[in-house]
C-alpha cells in the first residue's frame, strides 16, 4: 500500500470517529416539544395522580409559580426509553408562555425540563439567590419530595463548594462536576465502581440565570452487577480483531471477508454498560481501522466486548457510504449495551431516528470534505 493510500484510510477512519462523536453531540438537546404527536388517552384516576405529582414537582423543585398561569396538561402513554409515561404542560399568562415536559417512571418524576416559549418564566426563587444556594435548596426539595438515600451525600459534597466555578471532585464513590458557561450552570453527580462509570447513571441539575431549567436522576434506575475487569485492553483488542477478520458480509453479488486490520489508530474505551434489567457490567468499546476501503465502503469495525467475560456484545462494519443493505453473516449480537439502544446523550432522552439521520448527514458531510481534500493532494502529488 502506498503512503497516500495509508493516509487516506487513516483519515477516513478518524473522520468516521469524528462523525460518530458529532452524532452523539447532536443528541444533546431535545427539540422544543410542541403538542405531542401521539393521541393522549382520557385521564384515568391514575393519570390524574401523575398529573398532580408532576405539577407539585414543578412548583416545589423547579419553583415555577404555577398559580400565575393558566395550565393545560396532557399525559401521553409510553413507554419510551426508560420511562412509562410523559406529562406535558402548557403554562400561559399575559406575561409569559412556558412549556414543561416531565417523564414518569414508577409513578415518580425522574426527568423534567422547562422550555420558555415567550417572555421569562415566573419563578418563586428569590431574585438575589446565588446558584450554589439554589442548587443546595433544590437537593433539599428533592429529598422532601421523594427521599433518596444518596441525596444527603450529594448535598454534603455541594456544601464543600464555596465558590461558583467549573470544577470536578471525587469523594467516596461519587464524582461531582460543576460546569459554568456564562449564565448557564450545570451540576452533576456520577457514581464510580472500580474506577468505572456509566455516563447515563447520574443526577444532573441545570440552571439558567439562577433558576432550575433541567433535572434528570438516573441514580436509582441502574444497579451495578459487577465492576471487575477480567479482560485486559490488549486481550479485548485481540478478541475484536479476531472477530473482525472472521466477519463476512454480502455486497451485491460478492461475499466480503478476511479483512486486514491496521495496528493504529485502534481506540479502546472501557465503561459500565447495561447488559439487561438495567444492570451494569464492565464493557470495552473498540474501534478498528482497516487497511483499505472494502466493498460497501467499509473502512473500519466497531466492536463491543464485555470486560468481565470476554463475550462479544456486538460487531458492526463501518461504511463510507452508510450502505444499509450490507447483509452480514451471523455473529453473537444478542446482548447490547445501553449506549447502543438508548439515546446517546445520557441525561436528555430524545427520539432516536432524527439523531441517526443527523449523524449520518454529519458523517457524509465530514467524509465528503475529507475526500475533496485528499483528491486535491493526490492530484498535486501526481504533478
Amino acid at each position: 500500500m502506498s503512503e497516500i493510500e495509508k493516509n487516506f484510510v487513516t483519515l477516513l477512519f478518524v473522520t468516521l470517529l469524528m462523525a460518530s462523536f458529532a452524532s452523539i453531540a447532536s443528541a444533546g438537546r431535545v427539540p422544543s416539544p410542541g403538542m405531542p404527536l401521539l393521541t393522549p388517552t382520557p385521564l384515568t384516576e391514575q393519570d390524574k395522580l401523575l398529573e398532580d405529582i408532576s405539577l407539585r414537582f414543578v412548583a416545589n423543585v423547579f419553583r415555577l409559580n404555577i398559580s400565575s398561569y393558566y395550565i393545560e396538561g396532557v399525559i401521553v402513554e409510553g413507554p419510551g426509553p426508560n420511562y412509562d409515561k410523559s406529562v406535558y404542560f402548557k403554562f400561559r399568562s399575559a406575561e409569559s408562555k412556558v412549556d414543561v415536559d416531565c417523564l414518569i417512571r414508577n409513578n415518580s418524576v425522574f426527568w423534567c425540563t422547562i422550555y420558555p416559549v415567550q417572555g421569562s418564566p415566573a419563578f418563586t426563587t428569590p431574585k438575589a439567590s446565588d446558584v450554589l444556594t439554589v442548587a443546595k435548596d433544590t437537593l433539599n426539595s428533592l429529598q422532601a419530595f421523594s427521599a433518596k438515600d444518596y441525596l444527603p451525600t450529594l448535598r454534603s459534597m455541594l456544601d464543600a463548594v464555596t465558590e461558583l466555578e467549573s470544577s470536578k471532585t471525587t469523594v467516596g464513590d461519587f464524582t461531582q462536576e460543576i460546569t459554568v458557561s456564562g449564565n448557564v450552570v450545570r451540576v452533576s453527580w456520577e457514581p464510580f465502581a472500580n474506577g468505572l462509570s456509566n455516563p447515563q447513571n447520574k443526577l444532573t441539575l441545570e440552571f439558567k440565570d439562577g433558576n432550575l431549567m433541567f433535572f434528570a436522576d438516573y441514580l436509582d434506575m441502574f444497579k451495578i452487577g459487577s465492576a471487575e475487569v477480567k479482560i485486559s485492553e490488549q486481550k479485548a483488542i485481540q478478541i475484536a480483531i479476531e472477530h473482525a477478520r472472521a466477519y463476512s458480509w454480502v455486497q451485491g453479488d460478492e461475499t466480503v471477508s478476511n479483512v486486514n486490520v491496521l495496528d493504529s489508530p485502534i481506540i479502546a474505551n472501557i465503561s459500565l454498560q447495561n447488559r439487561g434489567n438495567n444492570t451494569l457490567y464492565p464493557y470495552w468499546d473498540i474501534w478498528l481501522p482497516l487497511d483499505k476501503m472494502y466493498p460497501g465502503g467499509v473502512t473500519a469495525f466497531h466492536v463491543g466486548i464485555w470486560a468481565d467475560t470476554g463475550e462479544v456484545a456486538f460487531i458492526s462494519p463501518i461504511g463510507y457510504y452508510g450502505d444499509p443493505n450490507i447483509a452480514s453473516s451471523p455473529h453473537p449480537t444478542n446482548q447490547q449495551p445501553a449506549t447502543q439502544s438508548n439515546p446517546a446523550n445520557p441525561t436528555q432522552p430524545a427520539s432516536s431516528q432524527p439523531v441517526l439521520d443527523l449523524g449520518l448527514a454529519i458523517a457524509i458531510a465530514l467524509i465528503a470534505g475529507s475526500a475533496v481534500i485528499i483528491g486535491y493532494l493526490f492530484r498535486k502529488h501526481k504533478r
